[in-house]
C-alpha cells in the first residue's frame, strides 16, 4: 500500500490533460500533460498501444487524465473517493432504517411527516448515487 506521502511525490501536480502524440503527420500513441501554474507544462511520457493498438487509447488517456487531476484537487485517488462513498452511503442507510423503525414512536402527524419526507430524501439521495456493490 502506498502511503500519502509516497502518493504525494509520485503524482505529477497540475490539471491533467491528454492529446494526441503526432510525429510527422502520424498519430504514434497519446501523451498526458500536467499543466500547472502559470503556465509551465511538464510532460509525462506517452501511453504505448496495447495489444487493441489504439482501439481504447483515447478513452485510457480520459481516465489517466480524470484521475490525476482528481487527485490534484482533492487529495484522493478516485478509488478512495469511491470507498468514501460507499462508506457515506452505507451510514445513511443506517439512519433511514432507524428513521423507519423508529415511526411508530411518533405521535403527532406532523412529526410524522417530517419522519416520512427525511426518510424520502435519504432514499432519493441513494438512489441518485447509484454506487456499484463492492
Amino acid at each position: 500500500m502506498i502511503t500519502p506521502k509516497e502518493k504525494a511525490l509520485a503524482i505529477t501536480p497540475g490539471t491533467w490533460e491528454h492529446r494526441p502524440l503526432m510525429v510527422a503527420g502520424r498519430k504514434l500513441g497519446i501523451e498526458i500533460l500536467a499543466w500547472r501554474e502559470p503556465f509551465e507544462r511538464r510532460i509525462n511520457s506517452p501511453i504505448c498501444t496495447t495489444a487493441n493498438g489504439f482501439a481504447h487509447q483515447d478513452e485510457d488517456a480520459i481516465l489517466i487524465c480524470d484521475a490525476g487531476t482528481t487527485y490534484n484537487s482533492c487529495q484522493m485517488l478516485p478509488s478512495e473517493m469511491l470507498e468514501k462513498l460507499r462508506k457515506c452511503a452505507w451510514e445513511l442507510e443506517k439512519a433511514r432504517q432507524e428513521l423507519v423503525s423508529c415511526k411508530h414512536y411518533v405521535s403527532s402527524t406532523l412529526g410524522m411527516e417530517i419522519v416520512d419526507d427525511r426518510i424520502t430524501r435519504i432514499e432519493l439521495f441513494l438512489s441518485t448515487l447509484d454506487l456499484p456493490k463492492p
